[in-house]
């Protein structure tokens, strides 16, 4: 059980880092849609 641990540790991980990553694209592209939503 704890040399099963890890593994799914590091499987976890790149998903996290991932969704992190496109949640802060999607925040700055509904920033941009929005400004220029304001600007018409």
């Amino acid at each position: 059980m704890v040399s099963v641990e890890p593994r799914h540790f590091l499987l976890l991980l790149p998903i996290g880092v991932r969704y992190n990553f496109f949640k802060k694209r999607l925040t700055k592209q509904m920033k941009n849609l929005i400004k220029r939503f304001l600007k018409l």
